[in-house]
């Protein structure tokens, strides 16, 4: 065995089930859009990171079949970091066991403290 646990291979899947909605994003269509982040939802659920994201654009670039140059690869992982810090704003927990708010910040590609970030943003936030 490879060490690769079946939370692995989810997150892997997640992530490789944004590919086609992305592609189509492109294309301007709205439904593709809205599949695009219902799914990158679920991979933020499931514990998949923006660096997850990045890794399998970079994966995309290399692909004989899928061809994505660097504005586009990072195009997607642009986008999965918007929808996964959408959805750290609005309260939900992402699935990585043991993840703490400073890997959260690692995996949104920043080093950047997102809670004051979001209470900047929010002046009800702070009372």
């Amino acid at each position: 065995r490879d060490g690769t646990t079946a939370e692995d291979v989810g997150r892997t899947r997640a992530i490789r089930a944004l590919v086609p909605s992305f592609l189509a994003i492109r294309r301007g269509s709205r439904f593709a859009h809205q599949e695009f982040v219902a799914r990158a939802a679920e991979a933020y659920r499931l514990g998949a990171t923006v660096q997850d994201a990045r890794i399998e654009a970079a994966m995309m670039g290399l692909s004989s079949v899928i061809r994505l140059g660097m504005s586009e690869q990072d195009a997607f992982a642009s986008s999965v970091a918007m929808v996964h810090l959408t959805m750290r704003f609005m309260g939900e927990k992402g699935g990585r066991a043991g993840a703490s708010d400073e890997t959260a910040n690692e995996d949104a590609g920043n080093d950047v403290n997102v809670d004051a970030l979001m209470e900047e943003a929010d002046p009800e936030a702070r009372g």
